[in-house]
């Protein structure tokens, strides 16, 4: 079979029913109306699901025989459709939809289908359920913004199709039809729901969908495989991007003193808006990143085991950086009692206390280990001989702990990735130049050093440098690159740029639980003017102060630097005039004249 077909049919199918089913919802009135903790801002009506389901359906029984295993995932998505239904127009109790997604996951035991490992089935039955649940919610709890749970679940459906089309004992087979029925039918409904969204799938929609997904991956766990770790790679690469949102919010929604279920603007995708991002780059930001992670996945499925675990560790390491630098957007109001404010902040203190000192050392433990693994494998080409694998498990632990005290003895521990420069940079050459030395040393004096490939400690210094140096500016440019202003906050004019303009958007970026949007900045020096620093305009010189004022009527003028006492009162008078604020950036004075 063409595992094309069973997509095209799907989309062709959720592409033509989606209209129709608008239409229906707005007969009998099952629209989304706009709530303080959701992100539709007007009527969008439901009823999308209808289209989604019924392309995942129709694609899965048009190409495969009535066997059990069909019938028990056409019978899961049909159930959690029928209750995702009932949701969207009456309600239910979260409990309900967890005991149908329990129900939904018996259903699939039932027809067989179900984790090819642990091959204790007495095991594997707990952590089928486990993962379906898992992964229907995390798919639910996606669909937050228009086109994202649908962009992702397509990008996501076509990773775990290559997965199961790369079982050698053809156990996949199901698990491509289902995985790309699933594509095809989020990628028809996309159309009708990229922002401006013109119709929701709704829990009728996602529901069914996340389950296909988790129904899609368990095949493909066949029970064949050498190793668990190759088993599970696949899968948890693939549908990595709903499982970090899921994961993300769960923790900071304990960690700011609010229940997990309850809702709210905290995911991924409504911090990348936050940050000033607009919503349609921010779901394209977090599709690019599920095809990123699923083209690790793919890749996890042709590497063997050492293969998996690096990429599933470097895959970790990525998604941790980037949910440190979104968990400093603040999202969230101030909790509601004393006593939850009090245990909150204790938790924090605790937590920040160990997670700085031992965040660092274990990323680079991962790090570090990584290097000297991908060096044999790039060494042998994949496959590691017997011997040389002994040897790999004998020598890795010195050598990474040898590696990771000279770094530490270098100093390269006092520092913090966010504010990675150049000299961290230098120090970390130092620390990586020893290591390598003194591993190497190490293994000549413990083993004879002719027993191991000379090629592998080459690799491994030249790993060793690309992973350190690579973790630490992608947390830069991460941490630059979502480190913007808001498009709602309260409208800020600066007066002054060059380094002191530089230092107050820093301030301003860091002001507390205040949400700030520079509208500009200005500046007598000519040599600024249109330029931008960190992402704001200089509009021109100073003295276009009341011009300005009337244009863009800013809440708040910033004076970046402290003039003298006569052009401070001539702001002043024109700030006042216009109904704004005059304020002092905290590092002015820095600045100001002796």
């Amino acid at each position: 079979m063409n595992a094309v077909l069973p997509m095209l049919v799907a989309l062709v199918t959720a592409l033509v029913v989606t209209p129709v089913a608008m239409r229906l919802a707005r007969r009998v009135g099952a629209v989304d109306r706009p709530k303080a903790d959701r992100w539709s801002k007007k009527e969008t009506p439901l009823f999308g699901g209808i289209a989604v389901t019924g392309g995942i359906l129709v694609a899965i029984l048009a190409f495969r025989p009535a066997d059990m295993e069909t019938l028990a995932i056409a019978g899961g998505v049909l159930l959690l459709h029928v209750v995702g239904l009932w949701d969207d127009v009456r309600g239910l109790r979260p409990q309900a939809k967890l005991v149908a997604q329990m129900a939904a996951a018996g259903v699939l035991l039932a027809g067989g289908v179900r984790a090819g490992w642990p091959e204790n089935v007495f095991l594997a039955m707990p952590l089928t359920v486990l993962w379906v649940v898992g992964i229907t919610n995390a798919l639910n709890l996606l669909d937050n913004m228009d086109g994202l749970a649908a962009g992702v679940g397509a990008i996501t459906a076509v990773a775990v199709a290559f997965c199961a089309n790369a079982q050698p004992d053809g156990s996949g087979d199901v698990a491509v039809l289902v995985a790309m029925a699933a594509g095809g039918a989020a990628l028809g409904f996309l159309p009708w729901n990229v922002s401006p969204a013109k119709v929701f799938m709704g829990d009728a929609g996602s529901l069914p969908l996340g389950f296909a997904l988790a129904a899609a991956s368990l095949p493909g766990t066949h029970r064949g495989a050498g190793h668990l770790a190759v088993v599970i790679a696949g899968p948890l690469l693939a549908l990595a991007v709903p499982i970090l949102d899921t994961t993300f919010v769960s923790i900071l929604r304990k960690w700011h003193g609010r229940g997990i279920s309850q809702g709210g603007r905290d995911h991924l995708s409504h911090r990348l808006v936050a940050l000033g991002i607009p919503e349609k780059r921010a779901v394209a930001t977090l599709w690019l990143l599920s095809a990123v992670f699923g083209a690790f996945a793919v890749s996890a499925t042709k590497l063997g085991f050492l293969g998996s675990v690096t990429l599933v560790a470097l895959a970790a390491l990525a998604a941790a950086v980037l949910g440190v630098v979104l968990g400093r957007v603040k999202v969230y109001t101030k909790v509601a009692t004393a006593a939850d404010a009090e245990g909150t902040e204790e938790l924090r203190r605790t937590f920040l206390n160990y997670a700085r000192a031992a965040g660092p050392l274990t990323a680079d433990f991962v790090l570090a280990s990584a290097a000297y693994v991908c060096a044999y494998l790039l060494r042998y080409e994949g496959d590691v001989p017997p011997r040389e694998l002994d040897l790999l498990t004998e020598s890795i632990a010195p050598v990474v702990a040898i590696q990771l005290a000279a770094l530490a003895a270098c100093g390269v521990y006092r520092g913090v990735w966010r504010f990675f420069g150049v000299r961290d940079a230098a120090g970390l050459a130092r620390g990586v130049g020893v290591g390598v030395v003194a591993s190497t040393l190490a293994v000549v004096f413990v083993w004879r050093f002719e027993l191991f490939s000379r090629a592998v400690f080459v690799l491994d210094a030249a790993l060793l440098v690309l992973f350190l140096f690579g973790a630490r500016t992608f947390m830069r440019f991460v941490a630059d690159a979502f480190g913007g202003f808001p498009d709602d906050g309260v409208k800020v004019l600066v007066l002054g740029a060059g380094e002191a303009g530089a230092l107050c958007l820093r301030a301003l970026q860091a002001r507390g639980d205040a949400r700030v949007t520079p509208v500009g900045i200005l500046d007598d020096d000519p040599a600024f003017r249109g330029r931008r620093i960190h992402g704001v305009l200089v509009l021109g010189p100073a003295r276009a102060l009341a011009r300005v004022m009337a244009d863009l009527h800013p809440q708040e003028v910033v004076l970046s630097s402290l003039p003298d006492d006569a052009r401070v009162e001539e702001v002043r008078a024109i700030v006042r005039g216009c109904g704004a604020r005059l304020t002092l950036s905290p590092y002015a004075k820095a600045f100001a004249p002796l």
